[in-house]
């Protein structure tokens, strides 16, 4: 799980700039993650193309939760356990 300092975590919703960062991408990549309907679920403050986007880091979290990938050690892991 990502570690998410504690002043995020304060906060209730992240911008695009904070959650690009957490992402380690640029705002266009998390943009265009959007207008592909990939990426965390986010929330448009207002309606329209200017409108303010913005995340719940609960679902930035369980975004980056989802996306496992396995590797030959990790399924070692779980065939050991």
């Amino acid at each position: 799980m990502v570690k998410v300092n504690t002043e995020l975590k304060s906060k209730r919703m992240l911008t695009e700039a904070e959650t690009a960062e957490l992402f380690g991408i640029s705002q266009a990549t998390l943009r265009c993650w959007r207008n592909q309907g990939r990426g965390p679920r986010y929330y448009k403050l207002q309606p329209g193309r200017r409108g303010h986007v913005r995340y719940k880091i609960e679902d930035v979290d369980a975004y980056l939760c989802g996306q496992p990938v396995e590797t030959l050690d990790s399924m070692k892991q779980q065939q050991e356990s």
